[in-house]
């Protein structure tokens, strides 16, 4: 992981692609890619408001001066910290998603969504207010829609500078892209690993996301680009898909023993070997539950619980980790992105 470089803003990755870092990467602060051409760029995502999307594109504007128009918006999947700054852009904005995220944001319009957090009442209200503190404003925020949809892959283009466009089958939300820049040897992941926290499993299917890793390993790019937390290269890819392999093993060994999904999160944050100083623990009891209903064979009839509820669950886990689990008291808790919960993961 390149701990060096990830300092917020923009930093130069490849001839002809930038990274905008957001540290610490916890809920809302994403990283995007940029790629520049000639007097034009393509964004990989967008921030979680407008002011934050704007900052990248008036960086572009002094690392690059002339190519500061972004002709293209790629958005990787639904969640909003991806979505929502994207708003800065006029109505005619070229915006690039998979069908299925596209028909989120016609049936999930930002608006609708904000209004839901804002209501929110309880320990639920506690954790989104820990979430957004002060980092955000959403002052001129719209709907935000896709003008070009695609299935399975598409090819983009910047001025020669290929950007290969690839679906993966569920395992962080319903559709989550991967883009490849072949001739810059960069790969943006979207949020579907990073590199410095405990694997939140978000939809029920491991076997997808080794399924995917197993893709990105097999680009042999230099640069990997996650949506949260550090730079990474291949061999980072390689211990996380070694890291997936070990957590999933051992949640299949508490089900075999007809353990609870939330014993098996238990077993897990006392036998966590050495990924012990991986930032977040509580998102294994969310990882834990999600790989129960993937080896019960019930990942089809999948269905996203109670967002309330769920957003208050985090809370609560939040707080009594560190007490219950001393050793892990100085790790960061990046608790279960609960947002995810908030749309229906299955038609």
């Amino acid at each position: 992981m390149d701990h060096e470089r990830y300092r917020t803003g923009l930093h130069r990755v490849s001839d002809h692609v930038y990274a905008f870092m957001q540290p610490d990467g916890s809920w809302g602060l994403n990283n995007m890619g940029v790629v520049v051409g000639q007097g034009r760029s393509l964004l990989i995502d967008a921030a979680t408001d407008i002011p934050r999307t704007r900052a990248v594109v008036d960086a572009i504007a002094r690392a690059v001066p002339g190519s500061e128009q972004i002709e293209t918006v790629l958005i990787t999947h639904w969640h909003l910290d991806h979505v929502w700054g994207a708003a800065l852009f006029p109505d005619d904005q070229r915006i690039v998603t998979s069908k299925l995220v596209a028909k989120y944001l016609r049936e999930h319009p930002t608006l609708q969504l904000l209004e839901y957090l804002l209501k929110l009442e309880g320990d639920a209200k506690k954790m989104m207010d820990y979430f957004l503190g002060d980092k955000f404003d959403f002052s001129g925020l719209r709907a935000v829609y896709a003008s070009d949809e695609f299935e399975g892959k598409i090819d983009l283009e910047v001025d020669g500078l290929r950007v290969e466009v690839t679906e993966t089958q569920p395992s962080h939300t319903l559709s989550d892209s991967v883009a490849l820049m072949p001739q810059e040897g960069v790969v943006h992941l979207g949020d579907l690993l990073s590199g410095d926290r405990h694997w939140l499993l978000q939809y029920p299917s491991s076997k997808n996301l080794i399924a995917t890793c197993e893709l990105l390993i097999s680009f042999h790019a230099d640069v990997y680009i996650p949506g949260h937390g550090p730079l990474l290269d291949v061999q980072d890819i390689k211990r996380f898909l070694e890291y997936v392999h070990y957590i999933r093993g051992h949640v299949r060994g508490c089900y075999d023993k007809g353990m609870s999904a939330d014993e098996a999160g238990e077993f897990l944050l006392t036998h966590l070997g050495p990924y012990e100083q991986m930032e977040g623990p509580a998102r294994l009891f969310s990882t834990s539950k999600m790989l129960y209903t993937e080896f019960a064979g019930a990942t089809g009839q999948f269905r996203e619980s109670n967002p309330q509820k769920r957003f208050a669950e985090s809370w609560r886990l939040m707080h009594t980790i560190p007490a219950r689990y001393p050793h892990l008291a100085k790790v960061q808790p990046h608790v279960v992105d609960v947002l995810r919960q908030m749309h229906p993961a299955a038609e």
